[in-house]
């Protein structure tokens, strides 16, 4: 299943993904709402 309608893949993939691996940089560690909270005191 493409992730888009409007790509179209050079080719089919056979294969199997068997791990997917996230690395988070520095900011792993944020407040989301904290953020959200900057942002909006900043407007």
């Amino acid at each position: 299943m493409p992730v888009s309608e409007a790509y179209t893949s050079p080719f089919s993939f056979t294969g199997a993904i068997t791990r997917v691996v996230v690395e988070l940089g520095s900011d792993a560690g944020a407040d989301p709402a904290g953020e959200s909270r900057s942002a909006l005191a900043e407007e």
